[in-house]
């Protein structure tokens, strides 16, 4: 088992070191937060393409991007990722990457979970990847639940909560989000 494997069997039995390093960790992000926002584009694309898993080609990622495990995070070729989007994938699991396909956009305060808690038991955490097929449209403030995935030439509506799998070439809106 890899050194860091050990690390998260470990922090999924010890909540006061889970609390402690998630603190650590928040601070480290927020200070990252502010050297990305004030950075020149060219400066934070080069510190993206070193932090994240994968960054297509031609793609644009806007100011306020905020991420947590960049290594679990794939970006596909002219990805567009506007203002103030978050992606949370998940570090205690296996499961809860991120993929986002070719020529997909993500418009200003789209916020993708690929992780999350039990409702009956806090202290269990669940993830499941999130898929974004190629061609997407998302639309602004929209919330993507883990485990879904959005087939190709889809569009999610302004303000859509997504948490089930939507089809390809579809426009699906909503909370829950619907066909439409």
């Amino acid at each position: 088992m890899r050194s860091h494997g050990i690390v998260r069997e470990f922090l999924k039995n010890n909540k006061r070191s889970q609390r402690f390093l998630f603190r650590a960790y928040s601070n480290l992000k927020n200070l990252e937060s502010v050297f990305l926002y004030l950075a020149p584009s060219q400066i934070s694309h080069i510190y993206l393409k070193a932090t994240l898993s994968e960054i297509g080609s031609g793609t644009f990622i806007d100011q306020g991007f905020y991420y947590r495990y960049g290594k679990k995070i794939d970006l596909g070729k002219n990805v567009e990722i506007n203002r103030n989007c978050s992606f949370y994938p998940s570090y205690l699991l296996d499961s809860g990457r991120i993929y986002v396909g070719d020529d997909s956009i993500l418009a200003p305060g789209v916020s993708i979970y690929s992780a999350g808690q039990i409702k009956d038991n806090h202290s269990l955490h669940t993830a499941g990847d999130v898929r974004i097929g190629r061609n997407v449209y998302i639309g602004a403030n929209s919330i993507i639940r883990y485990g879904v995935v959005i087939g190709d030439n889809a569009t999610v509506a302004i303000g859509s909560v997504v948490v089930k799998s939507v089809p390809p070439n579809v426009t699906v809106g909503g909370n829950p989000a619907k066909i439409i």
